[in-house]
This record gives C-alpha cells, structure tokens and sequence, in this order.
C-alpha cells in the first residue's frame, strides 16, 4: 500500500515531513523520492507500550524583537553539557529530501540527561506522531531547530532562551539498536536514547551541517 505523505507530520522509523522535507533515519522501509510516496508495507507497526506524554497546546506569540547588537538571540549554544555522536551526519543518500537538504546528526548523553535548548525562541511545533515519536521545533530570529524522542517540559508558545532545560533524553518512538527489528520503547527494552538534531539557517533557508555547531559543551 502506498500512502500520500501530508505536508508536516509522518515518521516511519524516524521519517518526517517538516516544513516541506522528509527525514529518514534507522528505517526498514523504502521511499519514492520521485513520486514523493511512502510505501508503508515495509513498516512494522509494533505497539507502543510506554504512555507518552501529554502534550499541552497554546497559541504562538510572536516572537520578541532580536537585543540591539543580535548576539543573544542569533547565538547557538549546546543541547548537552556532555556528549558524544551515535550516527550522521545524514544527508543525501540517508536522510532521503524531497524538496530541499537536511543535515541531521543523532547525539547521545545517557539515559534522562537534561536536553538544553540551543537557541533563544519559541516553541512553534510539539507533537507525537503515529509511531510514538516526539518532536520539538524551536525558531528563533536566525535559526530554527528539531529535536526529536526527548521527554520535553514545554508547549507550543513557550518561549525559550539558550541554555534553558526543555527535556530529557528518551527513547520514544522508532529508536533501534543494531540486530532489533522492533524499537527500544515498543519492546520496554532500556535502549536507543539519544537525540536526533537538525538545524536550518532562517535567514537563507539552507540546512547547516549539526556537525560545525556547539552541540555539547564538553565537544
């Protein structure tokens, strides 16, 4: 069966639409990048038996003027004090984009580490899709962020400052460990935490490598 992908949301093992451009990681199934089409037939539909969390929703305010000198609110600060990469960076070939390039990088400090926020902004998307991954979407005045499979404390509308807790390291959704067909959270099995991070640069639309960020202070 092949399903239509809608504009926004769908993961299969992490796979995302996220203002217009898929994200693929740690997937079993296969995609057709040219008819912009999922084959869905591939994707174990295993039952997620970790309640996840609530998520809360508000309206977006908009997002307060930029300081005088734009240091503190174009500044990109680290998602963890200590860190070390799991996979990635991805890009084309592993993250499979539709429309535009993504650069994506899986980050790990242990299990219900404080996730920090990057950037000064708010809060614009906090949802969980049909495979049990959660997903955070931070913009600021230059850059926006995703985050995905944390524990996170805020709502859609709050605002954030870098260097704020907003979660914790967790493994929800389609996070694997090599030799498992079925994720870490669907089998209660303690595995898979990490974070999975992308950055874009809203000032010129382009994806930038995670790799050349601060992602960790301890980096």
């Amino acid at each position: 069966m092949k399903e239509r992908l809608p504009p926004i949301v769908y993961f299969g093992g992490v796979m995302a639409v996220v203002s217009g451009v898929m994200l693929y990681e740690h997937v079993t199934g296969s995609v057709d990048a040219a008819s912009n089409y999922i084959n869905t037939d591939t994707f174990p539909e295993p039952p997620i038996t970790e309640s996840l969390p609530e998520i809360p929703q508000s309206t977006v305010p908009p997002l307060p003027s930029p300081e005088p000198d734009g240091s503190a609110d174009t500044a990109f600060g680290a998602v963890y004090q200590n860190c070390v990469l799991t996979q990635g960076p991805y890009g084309p070939g592993h993250a499979i984009e539709l429309s535009e390039g993504l650069l994506s990088v899986d980050i790990q400090s242990g299990p219900r580490s404080q996730i920090l926020s990057p950037i000064t902004g708010v809060v614009e998307e906090y949802y969980i899709d049909k495979y049990g991954n959660t997903i955070l979407v931070i913009s600021g005045h230059r850059y926006q962020v995703t985050l995905m499979h944390g524990d996170y404390n805020v709502t859609i509308g709050s605002q954030v400052v870098a260097g704020q807790v907003i979660g914790t390291e967790w493994n929800h959704g389609l996070t694997y460990v090599p030799g498992n067909q079925y994720p870490c959270e669907a089998r209660g099995a303690d595995c898979g935490y990490h974070t999975h991070i992308n950055v874009r640069d809203l000032t010129t639309g382009a994806a930038i490598d995670p790799m050349q960020l601060p992602l960790c202070s301890g980096w």
